[in-house]
């Protein structure tokens, strides 16, 4: 198979799963995909296809901040380095932006569209979480005019894009959130007489799981609600303590603080009845997309791209992260339990894989779309 492009994908350690998919997902067509990685890289998961460069090195966070800082200026200084070579015909941003300042990301991706041949960055959410004030959205209009192409994952996103920042729709390209590949072997949860609810994933106040502790009581089915994450911010993590604290005693939370191994997952997601984004607001979530892998039912708010994403058979829209939104959810889902086949879910992952999601990409790495 003739490659028709190489392409540098830089995601700064973007979820480590993503951008594993992600390269894959390249590699099955005519791309030759480079991945900038890290200790935490999936690497043993990587197609051979994939060429690897570990120049971010070790992301322990029990570093020193000396260490933390000198490893920031290296790989700053040996990524830059890459991308000024031209070695390659594509700069993919996968990831946000190498600080936590937006202000450094400006420079930063001025640097890629002064350096690179072609530059491509993926738009995970418009805005960062909890932040949508005026300057900032000044700033981003600046930010989303420096790649040649913006790849969204949903039709939303595009249309935000266009409207709330005037970005050209040639130069916006919607490309699926992919899934990576479907196990064969699967089960599912027994028939039980309580409701077994997972929320998957870190814990900040934008995924709303407090307000879901406060819908629980207003669901009368005994719930066994298993929190899979940790809170990094302490008086969240304080928040969520004392609202389990309060949960009336028919329900039982069980909250797994920490990482969750990667080995672990597909038994978390299929001995649960339906995994729950309580989410105050978000663009899209890769949890939705790692629920549909593993069979599993929703039950989402009606924020960003959810509604679009989640069909009919998958799962419930609740109305908003309103505890009695939330639980008229539940009470909705618990009605129709049985409609949702996992069987059904599982098929839709398929059609959802990764080689199949990336397609789009290929003519714009081929320089005739976008």
């Amino acid at each position: 198979m003739a490659v028709t492009a190489s392409v540098l994908v830089i995601s700064h350690g973007f979820q480590p799963n993503y951008e594993k998919a992600f390269a894959n997902g390249l590699a099955a067509h005519d791309v030759r995909p480079t991945l900038i990685a890290s200790d935490r890289t999936l690497v043993k998961e990587l197609s051979p296809a994939v060429e690897v460069l570990n120049i971010r090195g070790s992301q322990d966070p029990r570093r020193s901040r000396l260490q933390k800082a000198t490893n920031l200026l290296r790989y700053g200084a040996r990524l830059l380095a890459l991308v000024a070579s031209r070695r390659h015909d594509v700069v993919h941003l996968t990831g946000t932006f190498l600080t936590s300042s937006v202000l450094a990301g400006l420079l930063e991706w001025c640097l890629y569209w002064a350096l690179a041949r072609r530059f491509v960055m993926t738009v995970h959410n418009i805005l960062p979480h909890g932040r949508h004030g005026k300057g900032l959205r000044l700033l981003y209009r600046l930010v989303y005019r420096l790649p040649q192409v913006l790849v969204v994952h949903t039709h939303k996103m595009r249309s935000d894009l266009e409207h709330q920042f005037g970005i050209a729709p040639g130069r916006i390209v919607v490309m699926a959130h992919g899934v990576d590949e479907v196990p064969t072997d699967w089960a599912a949860p027994l028939p039980a007489d309580h409701l077994r609810v997972l929320i998957f994933g870190g814990l900040n106040h934008y995924k709303g799981v407090d307000q879901f502790l406060r819908a629980a009581s207003l669901v009368a089915r005994p719930m066994v609600i298993t929190i899979a994450g940790e809170a990094r911010d302490a008086s969240h993590a304080e928040l969520v303590s004392t609202l389990i604290s309060t949960v009336p005693e028919r329900h039982r939370v069980d909250w797994r603080r920490g990482f969750i191994a990667e080995d672990k997952v597909q038994q978390l997601f299929e001995a649960n009845d339906v995994v729950v984004l309580p989410y105050r607001h978000i663009d899209q979530s890769g949890v939705l997309f790692t629920a549909f892998r593993f069979g599993a039912p929703l039950i989402v708010t009606d924020v960003g791209s959810f509604r679009e994403s989640l069909p009919s058979f998958a799962g419930v829209v609740a109305r908003s992260a309103d505890p009695a939104d939330l639980a008229d959810g539940v009470n909705d889902f618990i009605g129709r339990q049985p409609a949702f086949d996992r069987r059904r879910i599982r098929a839709h992952a398929q059609s959802l894989c990764w080689p199949n999601t990336v397609t789009p990409l290929l003519a714009v790495y081929a320089g005739t779309g976008a």
